[in-house]
């Protein structure tokens, strides 16, 4: 199972890497590359107007128009120690390969609300890198969790009612310490612990769906996970996490969505731009 998942990862990364480069040369686009050969797009002026390889101009420029969303694309790349002397400072969403940029681009796009009620059922505007507040039991007192929600949805009466998890050529779900993840005040309410998969000695596999999962529960959300149609290992990582949740309304409101299926409900620009430079074909 292991060699399959490490097969399906970087297969899928591999194409994406080699459809950047591509799309580099068709677009003009400002780009270099990393030690490890990942396409890196900067920012530059195209029409007048600011524009960045790495996304659709319409959705960049909606991006930047929005005080929240603009937010978003401040967060720094983990891997700056990969990069080029005079390009440690390069985002999270300047490398071709970030699931986040391929979110913003989708759902920030400016005829993408049709989709955000087909897939989603909501009426927008979705929010990005939002904390999940979580409950933890620390030192005997009750605190939020700190790490964020790639996306979400919001209600009418501005309650969280919508939970997203994307990912793209990430190889997992990440692995962390029991300790972190029994700390949440609430897992063994939610999961039956004993059928969460473990990594190893003293840390469990999957840990970002565990949290969704126990997100959308303190919030009574749904919780959305977005991946790649050739990536079934991750869906087999998600129903794997589900089969443990022992509340069936809590399970119910958990849902996979297919990049692919949210190209097909996306306006014609969105769906060429996932074709061309993902190669995600509805």
């Amino acid at each position: 199972m292991g060699e399959r998942v490490r097969s399906s990862a970087a297969g899928l990364r591999s194409e994406v890497i080699d459809r950047a480069r591509d799309w580099a040369v068709a677009t003009e686009s400002p780009s270099y590359e990393s030690e490890g050969g990942v396409v890196f797009f900067e920012s530059f002026s195209s029409d007048g107007g600011p524009a960045h390889g790495n996304f659709l101009t319409a959705s960049y420029r909606a991006i930047l128009a929005d005080a929240h969303w603009c937010g978003r694309l401040d967060k720094q790349h983990a891997g700056s120690r990969f990069l080029p002397a005079d390009k440690k400072g390069a985002r999270e969403t300047d490398s071709c390969t970030s699931s986040d940029a391929l979110l913003l681009n989708v759902m920030c796009h400016s005829d993408s609300r049709p989709m955000w009620a087909q897939v989603f059922g909501a009426t927008g505007p979705p929010e990005f890198g939002v904390g999940g507040a979580v409950p933890k039991l620390i030192d005997g007192c009750l605190r939020g969790d700190e790490s964020e929600l790639d996306m979400v949805f919001r209600g009418t009466r501005g309650a969280i009612s919508c939970i997203v998890e994307a990912k793209l050529t990430e190889t997992d779900f990440t692995k962390r310490d029991a300790s972190v993840v029994e700390s949440y005040a609430e897992l063994a309410s939610v999961f039956d612990v004993g059928k969460l998969s473990r990594a190893g000695s003293g840390k469990y596999d999957n840990y970002q769906l565990i949290r969704n999962v126990l997100a959308a529960h303190h919030h009574r959300a749904h919780f959305w996970l977005i991946c790649d149609a050739r990536r079934p290992d991750l869906l087999n990582r998600f129903h794997e996490t589900l089969r443990a949740v022992r509340r069936p309304e809590v399970a119910d409101r958990c849902r996979s969505v297919a990049w692919q299926e949210i190209g097909s409900a996306s306006c014609a620009e969105v769906r060429g731009f996932l074709a061309d430079k993902y190669g995600i074909e509805p």
